[in-house]
């Protein structure tokens, strides 16, 4: 199943600050022409029929439309934005993400919060040298290199969403000793295929620690970090069964091309965890910060 730490292949999408923005649906003004008898017929034409041929050509299925950006269509006092999302051309990147959600909110969830990777070869060597020694700016994790991914870095300040139902499937499920039904996340068997790696416990304390640095001052900063003794409790009542998506994203050029079946092996640190790691429950240890 999934947890926090997880390594996946992901869609980012790029923010755009001035986007373009579909507009209202157009009807062709060009000439169209008769396809039995070659007569040209203005579009839209206001008879279901050629007025030569008095034939009756194909009717357009859909309608052409059209996008603009958002600054040019608010400088023509257009109305947009009006208590209504708009549709919008969006630029999509397949990336390796770093799962931060919480395990504990994983199965309920509707959006999980990932963190970009990006491989450390990106950055000049003096700056590689600061990141390996957890002394660069930007709140940048460091991952040492294992199988299939060169050493990188998670970009923890430009974190972005993924909708849960990009990723797997919700269902319901009567946990053991417990009467109400409780969900269950299902993650796509090609999610799961499509895993790089997983943080351990290292790993997962030092992205808490860079992540309360984001929001307190050094001076006042404090993390504890229990273990929970149910961390990997399984549950013999929790559906096992893993949807299928059908397809992969593609994964990133710096990354090792996928292996069928290969487990996720840890980020840098221990042994590599299982294939279906067990399922994170309520119980996962949770950071906690005084300031």
């Amino acid at each position: 199943m999934l947890s926090q730490g997880d390594l996946l292949i992901v869609p980012m999408p790029r923010n755009e600050l001035d986007p373009a923005i579909r507009g209202p649906d157009k009807e062709p003004e060009e000439a169209a022409v008769c396809p039995f008898c070659g007569t040209a017929m203005e579009m839209p034409s206001a008879l279901p029929f050629c007025k030569s041929c008095n034939c009756s050509p194909p009717t357009r299925k859909t309608r052409p439309f059209h996008f603009a950006t958002a600054s040019s269509r608010l400088k023509a006092n257009e109305e947009i934005f009006a208590g209504r999302p708009e549709k919008a051309l969006l630029e999509i990147e397949v990336v390796v993400g770093l799962m931060v959600s919480h395990s504990c909110t994983i199965d309920a969830g509707k959006y999980f919060s990932f963190a970009p990777v990006v491989p450390l070869k990106k950055f000049g060597e003096r700056f590689r040298a600061r990141i390996r020694e957890g002394a660069a700016p930007q709140h940048l994790l460091y991952l040492p290199g294992i199988e299939g991914m060169p050493e990188a870095a998670a970009a923890l300040e430009q974190r972005f969403s993924v909708p849960a139902t990009a990723l797997g499937r919700s269902v319901e499920y009567i946990p053991e000793g417990k009467t109400g039904a409780e969900p269950a996340f299902l993650p796509f068997v090609e999610v799961i295929e499509n895993r790089v790696a997983a943080l351990d416990t290292e790993g997962v304390y030092k992205m808490y620690e860079l992540g309360i640095d984001e929001m307190v001052r050094p001076q006042n900063k404090a993390l504890n970090f229990p273990a929970a003794a149910n961390l990997f409790a399984e549950d013999p009542r929790r559906p096992r069964t893993l949807p299928a998506l059908g397809w992969y994203w593609p994964r990133p050029k710096w990354l090792a091309a996928r292996k069928a079946a290969a487990p996720a092996p840890e980020a840098g640190h221990g042994e590599p965890v299982p294939k279906e790691p067990p399922p994170p429950k309520s119980g996962r240890s949770q950071p906690s910060t005084e300031s």
